[in-house]
Formats: structure tokens, sequence, C-alpha cells
């Protein structure tokens, strides 16, 4: 069983246990509540605050300056700078899409995020009876 399917109460890497504080306050979620969570759960959550099924909410530059104005979170860290522990998390996560984590070293974190749970809708073709001639 990997990182993601740890409960939060589980977790005791420091480093990941003021992410999970950092992303529980700019998602504007209670960390309290979600102790009995999976890791990967919170993450949707987070980012998904309304259901898999409605419109995804990253995390922007401009919602890390309104809590983080120092930039000292440890989401805005580069994923090359992490400890291992959050280090695996990102491993797993780029590994559930084919990808690997090492890719992505210059990246921060909230934009890491961003890419793995914030889904872009693909705009539809309009139909077009061309097409069927």
């Amino acid at each position: 069983m990997g990182e993601l399917h740890k409960d939060l109460s589980d977790i005791q890497d420091p480093e990941a246990v003021v992410l999970l504080y950092e992303i529980a306050q700019v998602a504007r979620l209670d960390l309290a509540q979600a102790q009995a969570q999976m890791l990967l759960h919170f993450l949707q959550q987070a980012f998904y605050p309304n259901g898999a099924s409605e419109k995804s909410v990253p995390i922007s530059k401009e919602d890390l300056d309104e809590v983080d104005p120092v930039d000292a979170y440890v989401l805005r860290k580069k994923i090359g700078k992490l400890g291992n522990y959050l280090f695996s998390v990102c491993k797993e996560i780029t590994a559930l899409h084919g990808k690997s984590a090492e890719d992505f070293a210059g990246s921060s974190l909230y934009v890491f995020f961003g890419k793995f749970f914030v889904t872009k809708k693909k705009k539809k073709k309009p139909f077009r009876f061309s097409q069927y001639r």
C-alpha cells in the first residue's frame, strides 16, 4: 500500500504534516475532521470541493500570496527540493499517470498538484453535417 492510501492521522513526516495544514488553509478545509481520510481523498477534496462531477479548483499563486506573503509554504517548494517522503508521494501521483516525478523536479508543488489534480475541460467540436457526406 502506497503513501496515497494512508490515513492523514498516520502521516508522521514533519514536512508532509505542514503541507497538509497549508492545503487545508488554502482550500478552506477542516483538517481535524479529515484525519480519518486517505491522503488521496484529502487531495481530491481540496481540488474538487463540490465533488468530482463539478469543476476543479486549482491553487493559484494569488491564493498562496494571500495566505503566505513571505513565500515560506511547502506548497511553493520545487519538487526536486522536497524531502524523501513528499517526493515519494509525488512519485506515486506521477506513476498513476504514467509519468516520472523527476520530470517535474523544477515545478513548484502547487503547480505540480494543478497538473495532476485539476482537469481542464476539452472543448467540444461543433457538429457539422458536412463530415457525414
